[in-house]
């Protein structure tokens, strides 16, 4: 982030450079090399910067300019103290974070061609795990790790169909395994024992091929470390000051090896803040930062208490947000930089049509003064694509940097694209024998072996003259299909859901699988969304046969379109305009969290109320699909501010 021009102004630093902030920082070009007495840091920021040897925990908030005192303590060490910068380790979670930060500190220190040492965590530990095993270790690729896991989802265990619903969550679930050192070796859409089996599989074959995954790299690197003593007196020498960004994302695997890297010295400059600490799937916890005190008897910690991002409407109703679920600041947190005629709203809708519209009508008020960014931001990806339809069909430039899942390849999905197809007479066989038992209709797949390509269940009735029980079950099916062609979109959904049988089969499936029906959920509330924006049967298709098409708009402004993303992607992010909609009760916090995880999400709220600057708009409805819903906690914690 940069100042406006009136910003600048009204700090008075004209004539200083100004290098700002997190992810969207410019390099301004100035003349000279760049002098700290120059720069209009606040107290803590100083002290920050100004920290000398030994451990530091630097609890940096939204806006707070955290890389900015990076960067500047980059200098500080080397120019100050004289600290050799190839004896200085700046390490965060992102390759993209650590090539942007590496490029800044270039900007600005010209005096030599020897700087520190910036990378990912994993692509540090993966030098140190070369240097002191064998170099030829190859990382497995995620095309591979994904037709490992569906080799074994091909077992009799489950249907192919589905596998696709399971790769990426299995996934998830063996490297939080890792990371946890086992504490969790289980996983919920699976039973413990085939979850096992597909484990042992994928190492076996991690072992056979001498690859390593991005988990085991800091597995493998803890133990080189711990049984060499060489090598690690190698490595802390080389190491001797580390600072490492966004803290808070660390997992214990990541922490136990820095701890490690920072003896005897332990000159530990930590940055991060506990309360945006998101991504509990991947083993990140705010217990680390909590017990760095502890850990390091006698360590500084700083509080970078001015928010140099956000009105202070903003920050006062996302602090509130912090303290209505138990957290307490160490200090106020003060708004950095005045943000005039700023707008903070909580509104409740009927529905999600009545939400769609109000944020249409305000995105379109809002880019008439071209604002420097608008994001809507959702829970989750699934709910992204009915809303880029509506800003498309409303002519509003979209993008979505991160593509969300396309939904078109899970088995549901597929199933009922067949049976529209069948019900229009325009499937094949394959579409028939698709559905021909979803719901069981006793029909054997080896009366298929002759079928037609075309009419095929006509011909298959022909066939049938001879077995009533059979007959009457696929004459029941013919009328379904009559009836299901006459409707649209939406309502054959919904017939095939709850009428036809198909909802049933649903819930059997799951039973049979030992896994809860609320996983197709989500999955069915985006098919719903689809069948409301495509009432024909033939757009539904065709939408879901070609939905990159559907889902570019005509770019009304394609220099400046609206940002559709999710909460979690937008970490690091900031706009001028946030809309925060569809806080209910089910989404946020997510259906079916365990207890131990809601205040996760109070902490995914909170990131994403502080992606504002100046405009943040929350809003829930009171219906879903027609069904009344609950607001969700959060927005009852902010009712009562």
């Amino acid at each position: 982030m940069y100042y406006n021009a009136s910003d600048y102004k009204s700090l008075n630093l004209e004539n200083c450079f100004v290098l700002q902030y997190d992810n969207h920082a410019h390099s301004y070009p100035v003349t000279g090399s760049v002098c700290l007495t120059a720069m209009d840091f606040n107290q803590a920021q100083n002290e920050a910067i100004r920290h000398g040897p030994g451990p530091a925990l630097i609890t940096a908030g939204p806006g707070s300019g955290k890389t900015t005192v990076i960067i500047n303590r980059l200098l500080y060490l080397i120019r100050d103290l004289l600290i050799d910068p190839e004896q200085i380790l700046v390490a965060t979670f992102t390759k993209a974070a650590a090539e942007e930060m590496a490029e800044r500190f270039r900007f600005v220190y010209h005096d030599s061609p020897r700087i520190p040492v910036f990378g990912t965590l994993h692509s540090i530990f993966f030098r140190i795990l070369k240097s002191g095993s064998d170099p030829s270790l190859r990382i497995i690729t995620q095309k591979q790790q994904q037709a490992l896991i569906r080799k074994e989802l091909k077992k009799p265990e489950l249907f192919p169909d589905d596998q696709e619903l399971y790769v990426g969550k299995i996934l998830n679930e063996i490297s939080r395994m890792k990371n946890t050192q086992g504490s969790e070796d289980s996983c919920s859409l699976i039973s413990p024992a085939f979850f096992q089996q597909i484990f042992h599989s994928y190492q076996d074959y991690l072992e056979q091929n001498q690859m390593m995954d991005f988990d085991d790299i800091l597995i493998k690197t803890r133990q080189l470390l711990m049984s060499r003593e060489d090598l690690l007196k190698k490595w802390q020498n080389k190491c001797r000051y580390i600072l490492v960004d966004e803290f808070q994302d660390i997992n214990l695997l990541q922490y136990q090896i820095l701890r490690m890297l920072a003896l005897p010295e332990n000159n530990l400059f930590a940055v991060g803040d506990e309360n945006q600490c998101i991504y509990g799937f991947r083993g990140s916890s705010p217990k680390f930062i909590q017990q760095f005190s502890a850990d390091y008897p006698g360590s500084t910690r700083i509080f970078l208490d001015v928010n140099y991002r956000s009105s202070e409407a903003i920050i006062r109703r996302s602090c509130a947000l912090l303290e209505a679920g138990g957290i307490r600041l160490p200090s106020p947190v003060r708004a950095g930089v005045p943000r005039e005629n700023s707008v903070y709203t909580l509104q409740r809708f009927h529905d999600q049509k009545e939400e769609a519209d109000y944020i249409v009508s305000q995105i379109r008020r809002y880019q008439t003064s071209e604002p420097d960014g608008i994001a809507v931001l959702l829970r989750s990806s699934r709910e992204i694509p009915s809303l880029m339809q509506v800003l498309s069909e409303s002519g509003i430039s979209c993008s979505c940097p991160k593509q969300p899942d396309d939904f078109r390849d899970h088995f549901i999905v597929r199933d009922i694209c067949a049976y529209f197809r069948s019900a229009s007479r325009k499937g094949n066989r394959q579409d028939l024998l698709r559905i021909i038992n979803r719901p069981f209709r006793m029909i054997s797949r080896t009366l298929f072996a002759n079928l037609p390509e075309k009419d095929p269940l006509k011909q298959l009735i022909g066939s049938l003259q001879g077995d009533p029980v059979l007959l009457r079950s696929l004459l029941k099916l013919e009328r379904e299909l009559s009836f299901l062609c006459q409707l649209t979109s939406y309502a054959a959904v919904e017939y095939l859901l709850q009428a036809a049988g198909y909802g049933s089969f649903l819930r059997q499936y799951a039973e049979e699988h030992k896994i809860s029906s609320s996983l197709y959920d989500p999955v069915i509330t985006r098919l719903k969304e689809t069948a409301k924006a495509f009432p024909s049967q033939d757009l539904f298709l065709k939408h879901l046969s070609d939905p990159k098409k559907v889902n570019q708009p005509d770019r009304s402004n394609p220099e400046n379109p609206v940002t559709i993303d999710t909460m979690h992607a937008s970490k690091g992010m900031e706009y001028d305009v946030v809309f925060l909609p569809r806080l209910n009760k089910g989404i946020i916090p997510a259906g079916g969290i365990q207890d131990t995880s809601v205040e996760e999400e109070r902490r995914i709220l909170y990131v994403a109320m502080t992606r504002a600057r100046y405009m943040l708009h929350l809003s829930y409805t009171e219906y879903i699909d027609q069904k009344k819903v609950l607001p969700s906690v959060f927005v009852n914690d902010l009712l009562r501010y």
